[in-house]
């Protein structure tokens, strides 16, 4: 028998896109994920309503949680936008332990609290 070292291990990549039913946010839909060391912390925001983030140009755009400062060209109105900045105040400990992978998907939306 022969036995074998691993030395590389492949991390499954998590991500979820949270419908409006979840998050409170109407027809608005945002995706959390892992924390890229590129941006730091983030959620994505789809420009698209009802629709998933699909990362096709101008489909959606980011938000950085550390200083809301925008990635990209967000359609919502001010009001759409304003309710996201609020999802995301009530929920950032949460997104941020789920983008660090401390907590499971199923965790993650098992606490997401509704603007």
């Amino acid at each position: 028998m022969r036995l074998f070292k691993i030395t590389n291990f492949l991390k499954i990549f998590e991500m979820s896109n949270i419908s409006s039913n979840k998050t409170g946010l109407f027809d608005i839909v945002v995706w959390v994920g892992q924390k890229n060391p590129r941006h730091g912390h983030r959620i994505k925001v789809s420009n698209l309503k009802g629709k998933g983030v699909r990362d096709k140009g101008g489909d959606d755009f980011s938000i950085r949680l550390d200083d809301f400062s925008i990635d990209g060209d967000c359609k919502l109105t001010k009001k759409e936008l304003n309710l996201v900045f609020k999802f995301i105040n009530i929920n950032k400990i949460n997104i941020i332990d789920y983008s660090n992978g401390i907590i499971s998907t199923y965790d993650f939306l098992k606490n997401i609290k509704k603007v």
